[in-house]
Order: structure tokens, then sequence, then C-alpha cells
């Protein structure tokens, strides 16, 4: 009977120490992972998707392009009517056709923003009066004339048109880039004064050297008070 006793004694310490000892082993491996990058952590939950929610602005107030768009920069009807009547003129100029663009009693005339003639409402009809005597401007020699200018792009593109979806001509109302540059402010005096502009249309040339600009400069009556020339320098 000693015997069993001694051995159930011996048994019980020995589960006592083994248990002990499972349980200080634990904090060991835990201490290991916390240390060592090569011991993996057991994989943990990945967190869910944020929860989609549409926004409460309504589509109605999301701004458009022409929303965005100044109004004196929106080329209207009577913009293309004008540029029309006017690129008529200049290929066939006559007081018939000088008579379908609203000139205003005298027309001031220049290069880009510096005025050298001005010429009588009576006199626009005449091609000399659009002859400018400058000797040198944007690297090129003189003497210029704007209406030539708008011929001579007429003739090579064999349009007249300044119709947005084909034509040889672009018109554009208030400041416009200068070719690959940027815009050119308007003569000093002017810059109140309605600016519809034709240019090459967009494909109608190659180069920068062929690009042209005729502004022309309305005051509150709609009639033309100035005309301006510009070119790109080479």
């Amino acid at each position: 009977r000693s015997r069993r006793r001694t051995a159930y004694v011996v048994g019980s310490g020995l589960g006592v120490f083994l248990s002990l000892l499972s349980g200080c082993g634990q904090p060991e491996a835990a201490d290991q992972q916390a240390t060592d990058p090569s011991v993996s952590a057991p994989p943990s939950a990945a967190p869910a998707p944020p929860v989609s929610r549409e926004s409460s602005t309504p589509a109605s107030t999301a701004p458009s392009h022409l929303d965005a768009t100044p109004p004196e920069d929106i080329v209207t009807a009577a913009d293309r009517r004008l540029i029309g009547n006017f690129v008529a003129f200049a290929v066939e100029p006559s007081a018939a056709t000088a008579a379908r663009v609203p000139f205003a009693a005298e027309v001031r005339l220049g290069l880009s923003r510096d005025f050298s003639e001005g010429v009588d409402r009576r006199e626009v009809s005449r091609t000399s009066a659009w002859r400018l005597e400058a000797e040198y401007f944007r690297a090129y020699t003189g003497p210029f004339d704007p209406l030539a200018v708008i011929a001579r792009h007429a003739d090579e593109t064999g349009s007249t048109s300044a119709d947005p979806d084909g034509g040889g001509f672009r018109v554009s109302v208030g400041g416009h880039p200068h070719c690959a540059g940027a815009p050119v402010p308007a003569p000093p005096g002017f810059a109140d004064h309605r600016r519809v502009s034709v240019q090459p249309a967009e494909g109608s040339i190659d180069s920068c050297l062929s690009w042209f600009t005729v502004d022309l400069f309305l005051d509150e009556a709609d009639t033309v008070v100035a005309v301006t020339l510009d070119l790109w320098e080479p």
C-alpha cells in the first residue's frame, strides 16, 4: 500500500510539473513572434470594404462647359454672319460687299496693338485704303493688307466659309490664342469693345507661319470701329 501511495504522489507531482512547463513555454513563443520576423503571425480578419454612398448633390447643379465660359466668349449667329460678310468683302471688295459690313463712320486700321491708319466709311471699298505702310512687322517686310491676307487664304483653301462644321475660316470672340502662343491683349482703349476675329480654320494650315488673325472691334452700336491684323513671328 505504501508503494501505491508513493507512485500516486510521484505521478501527481510529475503532472503538475509538466503543466507548469507547458504554460511557461507559451509566452516564449509569443515573444518570439514579436521579435523574430521569420515567425509568421496568425492571419487576421481583412477589414470590411467601405460602404459606397452616392453623392447627394443634384445632377442639375454640376457645372457644364458653357457655364464656365464667359458670355462674351460665346460665338453667336450674328458674329458668324459678320465674319462671313467681312470675308466676302475681303475676297471681292466693292461698294456692294462693303455695305453688308456695319462699318463705323471712320475705321481705324492697325497691326496687332498699334494703329497707323484710319479710313472713312465712304472709302472702305477701295483696296488701297487698307494698305498698311509699315516697313517691318513680326519679322516680315511690309506693306501689309488684312484684306489681301484673307483673300489669299480663301484662294488656297477654296473656301470662304466660317462654318464650324467645315470651311477655311474660324470665328472667335474675345481674347484668343496667338497660334501656339499666349493671347495678345486688345489695343489700348479697346479692351471693352466686342472683339470678333477670323483666323484660319483648324486643319487648313500646317504651320504657324501661315497663321493670321484679323480682329474686328465693335462699339456699343455693333458697328466696326477698328480692324487689326496680326501674324505669327517666325
